[in-house]
């Protein structure tokens, strides 16, 4: 949802029909679309392939309008071949710009951004950090993703100086102050999304937990030593997006981290050694995770 920064009674909306199964999820159908309000949303328009839009079903739509000129609305529209479509009249009547070098996974990311002083410098976020200069007809790299961790879902450009830039990602919080020359990575956020935790049998006991691609950690709940838990103090017991991490119920040096797609690692802290376990059939016959 977007709102016309000189009419705020101007809304447009894209709708999302979207449903997620144990082993298969669908993105797109009958109930997406995007539609226009003219009276706060009183009252909505529907947009459809007359007015420019794609053929068939649409799925996930990212919507942003440019500040310096309202009239300019660009939309990263999923469809059967998913494409950058803008609007110069305020979203009544639109056109495909490009369907190149626009981003992957659009169920998953679909926010695009304008520069609030420059109508056609347009940026989106996706694994990585893109920006364009033309409107969307080409985008280059904007954030190197040996600076930054990958995986973008938010971004923030100040209103009256376009040079400073938040972006939020997978990773954490980034920040430019002279548009992506340099980036700052503040490290004292406590922001890390963990999805199991678990705790062993020591004295004090450790904490271990799989998070969100960021991999599996074990740390000290307590410490009996001067200025408490330090980062350094946490160990690394698995990589990729960590989901589950089980410490050896009879020996706490060793143990056991998940991720995606059936992965298992055995570990052991004395060593260091992180070994991939993951099951297979000797046949090859190929095992649904």
């Amino acid at each position: 949802l977007v709102l016309d920064p000189e009419n705020p009674n101007k809304l447009i909306a894209s709708m999302w029909e979207h449903q997620r199964y144990p082993w298969y999820f669908n993105s797109g159908g009958k109930g997406s679309g995007l539609y226009i309000s003219y009276d706060g949303g009183d009252t909505w328009k529907q947009k459809k392939a007359a007015d420019g839009l794609p053929k068939g079903d649409l799925g996930r739509i990212g919507l942003a309008i440019a500040p310096s000129r309202t009239n300019k609305v660009y939309a990263w529209i999923e469809s059967k071949k998913n494409g950058l479509y803008q609007s110069l009249d305020g979203g009544e009547k639109w056109t495909l710009v490009s369907t190149k070098n626009i981003g992957n996974r659009p169920f998953y990311y679909a926010d695009i951004y304008v520069d609030p002083q420059n109508e056609n410098r347009l940026y989106n976020i996706y694994t990585f950090t893109d920006v364009s200069e033309d409107g969307g007809k080409t985008f280059k790299r904007f954030i190197p993703s040996s600076l930054i961790h990958v995986d973008n879902h938010a971004l923030w450009i100040h209103p009256n100086d376009p040079n400073f830039i938040l972006n939020g990602n997978d990773g954490g919080l980034a920040i430019t102050r002279d548009r992506g020359a340099t980036w700052d990575y503040p490290e004292n956020l406590p922001i890390g999304q963990f999805y199991h935790i678990r705790t062993d049998n020591e004295v004090p006991y450790n904490v271990y937990g799989g998070m969100q691609d960021n991999g599996s950690w074990r740390g000290p709940s307590q410490v009996w030593r001067r200025k408490g838990i330090r980062n350094l103090y946490w160990k690394r017991i698995g990589y990729g997006d960590g989901f589950d991490a089980m410490p050896d119920p009879l020996d706490a040096r060793r143990g056991y981290s998940s991720s995606p797609g059936g992965n298992i690692l055995r570990y052991a802290l004395v060593t260091g050694a992180i070994r991939g376990i993951k099951p297979f059939l000797a046949d090859g016959t190929k095992l649904r995770f």
